[in-house]
C-alpha cells in the first residue's frame, strides 16, 4: 500500500447554504388544525367536557363557557402566529440529517385544557397500567407532576377529574326513612345504619348501636382510599374547594331547660318513637369521633329532656356539650367523597383520539452524529492540497478535513 490522502468535507444546506454539523437540537413542527384544536375549540366542546366530568380550571372561578372559549382561541391564534415565525428563522433545522424510518397514519389530537384533578397519597396502590411513563404521557388515567420518577424525585400523580369515580368501590348517602343505602359512589361510607358492609367492612358491627367511638379514624380512611384527603384539623390550604370530611347531623330544635341546640339521639325507650302521626318514626343512631386519638370517649354528656310533637320526654346531648368535649365530628353515617380529596390543576395538553381525521406522513429520525462525506482520494499530497484549498473557499476550512493513510510497517518520527 502507498501513502494515500483522503479528503472529506461536511454536507452543506442548499436551501441556507451552510454546512451541517449535527450538532444543533432539532424540535418537529407538526400541527393539524382540526375541530378538536385549542384554535378552534368551542363553547359546547367546553360544556361537553364539563359534562363528562372532566372539571376545567377555567371555569373554577364562574367564567362562563364562552369567555373561556374566546380565551382560549385568542391565545391559540397567537400561539399559531408565533410557530409561523419560530420556524421562519430556526437555524437549527437546516444544521441536521435525517434518516427515512417509514410512513405512518395520524390521528388528529383533541385540546383539554387544564383541569383540576385529585392527588394521590400512595402512589404504589395505583394500577400499574395506570401509571404515566413520565410527565408528559398524558395517555393515562393518572398524570406526573413536579418530577419525572415516582419515588425518586418529588414527583407525585393526580387522577384526572373524569376518572375519579372509577376508583369509588362503595354507596354514598343514607336514607333513613327507608333504612338502604343509595347508589352514589363514595370512597367510604361508616354508618350505623348498613348491616350489609356496603360502605364500610365494618359496619354490621355498628349496625343500631349507640354512640360508636372510633379512635383510628384516620387509619379507616387511609386504608380505604389511596388519595390524599383533607384530614381533620389539617393546616392544607384549601384552593379549590376542598373540604374536611364530615358525618350527617341531626339538629333538632332549641328546646332544652337551658335553651341550647340539642342533637335527639336516644328515645325514652327501646322502640320507635312515636310522632304525633301515632305511626313509628325515624330512630336516629349517631357515630361520635374523638380529635384526640387513644383516649377513650368522655362520659357525661349532659343529657337535657325536650320535647317533639307530643312526646315530652325526649332525651338529647347539648351541641355545644359535644363541641366542649372534643367531639366535633358527629352523626348518622360519616362519607368520604370527591369532595374531600386535595386537588391539584393539571397542565392543559393534547390527547390521541384515534378518530377522523388524520393523515398519512412520512417519518424521519435525526441522525445524532456530525457526519463527514467523502470527497476524494489522492495519492499525492499537492494534489490533495489543491483540492482542499478549492472546498476550504467554499464551505471554510473548520468543515474540511485532510486524512493522511500510510502503510502500517512504514516509521513515522513525530516532532
Amino acid at each position: 500500500m502507498q501513502t494515500q490522502y483522503t479528503l472529506l468535507y461536511r454536507y452543506v444546506n442548499p436551501n441556507t447554504n451552510t454546512p451541517i454539523t449535527g450538532s444543533a437540537s432539532y424540535e418537529k413542527t407538526e400541527e393539524l388544525y382540526s375541530d378538536d384544536h385549542k384554535l378552534n375549540i368551542s363553547k359546547d366542546a367546553i360544556d361537553a367536557l364539563q359534562r363528562s366530568g372532566y372539571s376545567l380550571k377555567g371555569l373554577f372561578d364562574g367564567t362562563t363557557s364562552q369567555d373561556f372559549a374566546d380565551t382560549l382561541n385568542a391565545e391559540a391564534t397567537e400561539e399559531r402566529e408565533e410557530l409561523i415565525r419560530n420556524n421562519m428563522t430556526n437555524e437549527n433545522k437546516s444544521n441536521n440529517l435525517f434518516i427515512y424510518t417509514g410512513t405512518k397514519k395520524v390521528f388528529h389530537q383533541q385540546y383539554i385544557p387544564e383541569q383540576l384533578g385529585y392527588v394521590v397519597r400512595d402512589w404504589t396502590r395505583v394500577p400499574k397500567d395506570q401509571i404515566p411513563d413520565g410527565p408528559d404521557d398524558f395517555s393515562k388515567h393518572f398524570v406526573m407532576l413536579n418530577g419525572i420518577r415516582l419515588g425518586y424525585d418529588n414527583a407525585y400523580l393526580v387522577c384526572k377529574p373524569q376518572y375519579i369515580k372509577t376508583y369509588m368501590k362503595k354507596n354514598t348517602g343514607s336514607d333513613q326513612n327507608s333504612k338502604r343505602l343509595t347508589n352514589q359512589p363514595c370512597f367510604l361510607n361508616i354508618s350505623t345504619n348498613d348491616q350489609n358492609n356496603l360502605g364500610y367492612k365494618k359496619n354490621s358491627e355498628y349496625y343500631r348501636t349507640q354512640n360508636v367511638y372510633i379512635p383510628n379514624l384516620k387509619a379507616i380512611i387511609d386504608e380505604a382510599t389511596f388519595f390524599k384527603w383533607y384530614e381533620f384539623d389539617s393546616d392544607e390550604e384549601i384552593r379549590y374547594g376542598e373540604r374536611m370530611a364530615s358525618a350527617s347531623t341531626t339538629v333538632n330544635i332549641p328546646v332544652s331547660s337551658s335553651g341550647g341546640t340539642v342533637i335527639d339521639y336516644i328515645p325514652t325507650t327501646n322502640s320507635w318513637r312515636t310522632s304525633n302521626g301515632g305511626g313509628p318514626s325515624v330512630r336516629y343512631y349517631y357515630i361520635y369521633f374523638n380529635k384526640e386519638n387513644g383516649k377513650t370517649p368522655p362520659t357525661g354528656f349532659n343529657e337535657v329532656q325536650f320535647s317533639v310533637g307530643n312526646d315530652q320526654a325526649q332525651k338529647g346531648i347539648l351541641y355545644s356539650n359535644i363541641k366542649n368535649k372534643n367531639y366535633d365530628t358527629f352523626g348518622n353515617y360519616l362519607i368520604v367523597d370527591e369532595t374531600n380529596i386535595i386537588r391539584d390543576k393539571i397542565p392543559a395538553h393534547y390527547e390521541d383520539t384515534g378518530s377522523h381525521p388524520y393523515y398519512i406522513k412520512d417519518q424521519y429520525q435525526k441522525i445524532e452524529l456530525s457526519p463527514w462525506i467523502l470527497h476524494s482520494v489522492h495519492n499525492s499530497l499537492e494534489s490533495s492540497l489543491t483540492s482542499a484549498k478549492k472546498l476550504v473557499s467554499m464551505i471554510g476550512i473548520e468543515n474540511v478535513k485532510l486524512i493522511k493513510h500510510v502503510p502500517i510497517e512504514q516509521f513515522i518520527k513525530i516532532k
